[in-house]
């Protein structure tokens, strides 16, 4: 005779319903613990997610200032070489050998084609007079004179030029504008070291009009003495004496120059005197 277990029968109805609740709460507790790792994992890939935005801005932020200072450096480099470039034309241009041999640089001339405008004038100016000119390659150049190198005393001043003639003196005063003055004979100083000229072959020029201003007077075109470094006309322009101290004085336009094509001062912008920064002095050669 077979005897029949019944398990089931064994489990009352509230040890069951214990039990469901048991398996219930396990499975809400899972669900719940789920939810936590699951929003946790969100959490993490949201901050993830932040950081690679973080991250990437940075980057991009990093590769923008290597490429601007890349940009820098190479606008720099070309600038660089281009300042180099115009060093070497300056000195080929406008260094010559002065007095005792010793090589000189301007500090005048900021540009080497600013240098050769003022010579293409001379050149010019030189033909207009009659004169059979060399090839412009062959219209040379040397370097005489630089005030705040050399000294600024009149009377010594004509140690540099006595006997030299086609000398050009260029100008700039204390706020940077230029001119100059051309005078084509040769200097040939009196008894007294000074120097009196009535040549008609003297002009002014302007670095702003880029044009020349010829003498028109009959006499006392330009002089060097022992108490003016120049004077030009009946004193009309001076330069004086120490004239890093002492200045200039000019009385625009000037009578006995041809400024009749323009209005303004050209020169030193107003009338009286006015400060210099430095003077140079170079005279102009005909190669062989």
């Amino acid at each position: 005779m077979k005897i029949h277990s019944n398990k089931e029968n064994n489990i009352n109805e509230e040890s069951k319903n214990a039990l469901l609740n048991f398996r219930q709460n396990q499975i809400n507790s899972n669900i719940k613990l789920h939810k936590i790792f699951l929003g946790l994992i969100i959490l993490v890939n949201i901050g993830l997610l932040i950081f690679i935005i973080f991250y990437k801005s940075k980057i991009s932020q990093i590769k923008m200032l290597s490429n601007f200072h890349t940009s820098s450096i190479n606008s720099n480099d070309i600038k660089l070489k281009y300042q180099l470039n115009e060093l070497g034309h300056k000195m080929t241009n406008i260094a010559a050998l002065g007095s005792y041999d010793q090589i000189r640089f301007s500090l005048i001339f900021e540009k080497s084609e600013e240098f050769h405008a003022v010579k293409k004038l001379i050149y010019d100016y030189e033909i207009e007079l009659g004169e059979k000119m060399p090839e412009y390659e062959d219209f040379y150049t040397v370097f005489l004179y630089q005030g705040i190198v050399d000294n600024d005393n009149a009377y010594s001043f004509m140690d540099y030029i006595y006997f030299v003639d086609r000398i050009i003196i260029i100008i700039q005063i204390e706020d940077g504008k230029k001119f100059g003055i051309y005078h084509k004979e040769e200097v040939i100083p009196n008894d007294d070291n000074e120097f009196y000229s009535n040549s008609k072959n003297v002009m002014i020029f302007s670095f702003d009009t880029k044009k020349i201003y010829k003498f028109k007077g009959k006499k006392n075109s330009i002089s060097f003495t022992r108490d003016k470094f120049l004077s030009l006309g009946d004193d009309e322009l001076i330069i004086y004496d120490e004239y890093l101290t002492n200045g200039g004085y000019i009385e625009f336009p000037l009578k006995s120059f041809d400024f009749s094509t323009i209005n303004e001062n050209a020169l030193t912008n107003e009338n009286g005197k006015f400060k210099i920064r430095n003077i140079e002095v170079y005279s102009f050669y005909e190669g062989m």
